[in-house]
């Protein structure tokens, strides 16, 4: 499963990876396909799936719009340097645009110089720093 390569590339170390019970767990209520407030895309290069997204929408009652929050990208490693990333992360962004988000937001690790200038080539800034400890 696609979504199990990308965590385990992504996150080798963490709990919800190393422990089969809480990766199921996870993966059953992270990816509901089923859930209103996630969207979920499949990059393809023709018949082929070549990597996906997932995004979580939320209301922004303030400003009377949607905000989004890239939660999950990923590209199989063999398709990459190839703008197919590029391709389809503009493809959610415009349909975003479309759908009157105001704002999309995304955490990217900083172990990750490349996805860091990926989507700052994308149009995105760097808006905050997170940490995180594993316990």
């Amino acid at each position: 499963m696609a979504a199990q390569r990308y965590w385990l590339e992504l996150m080798p170390n963490a709990p919800l990876v190393r422990d089969p019970k809480r990766r199921a767990a996870y993966f059953f209520s992270h990816f509901r396909l089923d859930d209103p407030a996630s969207r979920h895309w499949w990059a393809l290069a023709g018949d082929r799936r070549v990597g996906f997204a997932k995004v979580d929408m939320h209301a922004d009652a303030e400003h009377d719009r949607l905000w989004a929050q890239v939660r999950d990208f990923f590209v199989e490693p063999g398709e990459l340097r190839r703008g197919l990333g590029r391709a389809f992360a503009h493809a959610i962004v415009d349909h975003l645009r479309d759908q009157v988000v105001g704002q999309i937001d995304l955490n990217v690790r900083e172990d990750n110089p490349r996805a860091l200038a990926f989507w700052k080539s994308c149009g995105f800034d760097l808006a905050l720093y997170r940490l995180r400890a594993y316990l």
